[in-house]
């Protein structure tokens, strides 16, 4: 029998799921985990990708065609790299469409069996507050995205004579059109009709481009900030661990010592299940987005450098300036959520560990303090996303990311003059 729909009744307190109900990825998922199948907008997702394929086409066709200098390589290298991305996003997306469709259970409020009653409005205040964070987190996220589409798309700063004839500072190219992406075509884009053409191809382009880096980011923040705070409750539920409240809020009485005992032994079994259960979606995550953190780092790497490189040391032009700042901020942005909220799931997992240990594990008997070694065995290997299927996703990445990138921009800065 098919899983039943999820709806937004059944999520975990204060969690939104504004932004990703209204850019589709919620009706899709939850389409594919009750019937199988995929929606009629997912399919229209990928035609529109299909519709963009020629683009990077063009620009490997350009070397034989323009000359290139260091600024106009690393203008056309940033667009076709976005959309490699986007499509390995996208593709990595549809791939484990069913892997996300069982995720959209963390981000119910009831899914720990072994939380009591009495404890779930503490439980309540948790979700409450990493839900506020994550609600923050996806509106930062799309502010930044679609700022950065709309002013590229309303501004264009490349000079299309620059791309087809020129090569030096694009801020000494005065005549012809602007346009939006920095990518040649092999058609006469510097006039019109084709100028106009290629603007509204360009236009679709780049909007496409933002909205498919939307729906990813924010997919992967909720589903890793929603682990966390479900591993965040069970860490409060196990610190508070009380023999006393067990047995008072059992509604039995006059309890033998060898009963209370088999009461806190099937707590802690329950605990387990639920310990054992998040530690299975944790795998889930983590085979989900390997790929997609592997390319990540690769492409995100080089679209930084490139970023870096234009804000910096490229054509001193104010437009063209803020447009590479917002490009460059929305790759920022993504690897600080990404590598955070990682980070965030890597601390409360490991945590368990300590929480059991805050609790009355001292006045059980062998049965329970060998099951509650065993819980803490478990607990020592932390919840993470990886790269290449070795490397942790952590704040300690975030910096090696942005230490590499600008280095890496300041030595081809050099080489430029």
């Amino acid at each position: 029998m098919a899983p039943e729909r999820v709806m937004e009744k059944d999520l975990m307190d204060g969690l939104s799921i504004f932004f990703v109900k209204y850019l589709g990825f919620w009706g899709t998922v939850n389409t594919y985990r009750t019937s199988g199948k995929v929606n009629l907008l997912f399919k229209i997702q990928w035609f529109l990708t299909f519709l963009c394929v020629p683009f990077p086409i063009f620009q490997f066709m350009s070397p034989a065609y323009i000359k290139f200098d260091l600024e106009k390589a690393t203008i056309i290298i940033l667009n076709t790299t976005s959309f490699f991305q986007m499509t390995f996003k996208q593709a990595v997306y549809s791939m484990n469409i069913k892997e996300h469709a069982i995720l959209l259970e963390v981000m119910t409020k009831d899914i720990l069996r072994s939380l009591p009653e009495y404890k779930k409005p503490h439980a309540k205040r948790i979700f409450e507050k990493i839900s506020k964070r994550c609600n923050f987190w996806c509106f930062i996220a799309v502010v930044i995205t679609f700022t950065a589409v709309s002013l590229w798309t309303m501004n264009p700063c490349i000079s299309s004579e620059y791309i087809a004839n020129h090569v030096g500072n694009m801020k000494d190219v005065t005549t012809g059109p602007k346009k939006i992406l920095g990518g040649w075509y092999p058609v006469p884009f510097t006039r019109s009709p084709w100028e106009e053409i290629v603007y509204a191809y360009e236009f679709l382009w780049f909007f496409w481009i933002g909205y498919n880096v939307a729906i990813y980011e924010l997919v992967i923040t909720m589903e890793v900030l929603t682990l966390h705070a479900q591993m965040s409750v069970l860490n409060y539920h196990v610190s508070t661990l009380s023999k006393k409240e067990i047995v008072q809020h059992s509604g039995k009485k006059g309890l033998t010592q060898r009963e209370v005992e088999d009461l806190f032994y099937q707590e802690l079994l329950a605990i387990i299940r639920d310990h054992e259960m998040l530690l299975g979606y944790g795998n889930r995550l983590r085979n989900c987005f390997n790929a997609y953190i592997t390319m990540l780092l690769a492409t995100g790497g080089l679209l930084l450098i490139a970023s870096i490189f234009q804000f910096l040391f490229g054509a001193k032009d104010a437009v063209v300036s803020v447009n590479y700042m917002l490009y460059l901020l929305y790759e920022v942005a993504e690897f600080i959520f990404l590598c955070t909220a990682t980070t965030m799931l890597e601390t409360s997992s490991t945590n368990i560990a300590f929480s059991i240990y805050s609790s009355e594990w001292y006045t059980s008997d062998k049965r329970s303090r060998d099951t509650i070694q065993m819980i803490m065995i478990r607990s020592r290997k932390p919840m993470s996303l990886i790269a290449v299927k070795m490397y942790p996703v952590n704040v300690e990445t975030l910096m090696s990311v942005f230490q590499f990138a600008y280095s890496a921009s300041a030595l081809i800065s050099r080489m430029v003059e």
